[in-house]
């Protein structure tokens, strides 16, 4: 079909067809509104920007859970074996007779060590022998109270000297301490 001259267009390009207008700015404008109708519909819906006042809610007060009597708590449902009374006794004053052992032992190790600075080879070791003897026997006589110690199932003789002992195990502890320094200044016969 022609077109009277008249009522053509101009081309903005020399010699060429008319530019292509798209329809894609029309589909821009339609996303465009549906957008804005869709957040227009879902602030409708929340009921608007502003939240609801919050609602006056009673003051509680909260009270302490009450704490679990003991014969509840794992540890205590597994029951200590009996400790007599003169076995208590025994702990104490075998702890307390080991305090003359371990001030001789102690001042034999000190010897030793003189005598190891003054380059005194066997007498360093024989005093050193004698302090270790001493403490070897604290060390025995006190593991064969532990062994004696009543224990059951649930208790071994060491849960039972750390449980009622401490003390005691701890006096034995601090005399024969110097026992492991020993080890590696001893020689070998």
């Amino acid at each position: 079909m022609a077109y009277p001259s008249s009522t053509r267009r101009p081309s903005a390009y020399r010699g060429g067809p008319p530019p292509k207008r798209s329809g894609n700015a029309a589909a821009v404008v339609i996303a465009g509104v549906v957008v804005v109708g869709l957040i227009v519909l879902v602030v409708a819906v929340s009921g608007g920007s502003k939240p609801p006042p919050p609602s006056e809610t009673p003051v509680v007060k909260a009270t302490p859970t009450p704490a679990a009597p003991p014969s509840t708590s794992p540890a205590a449902e597994k029951p200590w074996p009996v400790i007599p009374p003169e076995t208590f006794e025994q702990a104490k004053t075998l702890a307390a007779s080991f305090a003359d052992d371990a001030r001789r032992a102690d001042a034999l190790y000190s010897e030793s060590l003189k005598a190891k600075q003054a380059g005194d080879d066997a007498l360093w070791q024989k005093k050193l022998g004698e302090a270790k003897q001493l403490y070897e026997g604290i060390k025995n006589r006190w593991n064969d109270f532990v062994d004696g110690l009543p224990s059951n199932r649930d208790h071994d003789a060491e849960e039972v000297l750390r449980k009622f002992f401490l003390r005691e195990s701890g006096q034995v502890q601090a005399y024969i301490k110097k026992l492991g320094n020993m080890k590696s200044d001893e020689r070998i016969k």
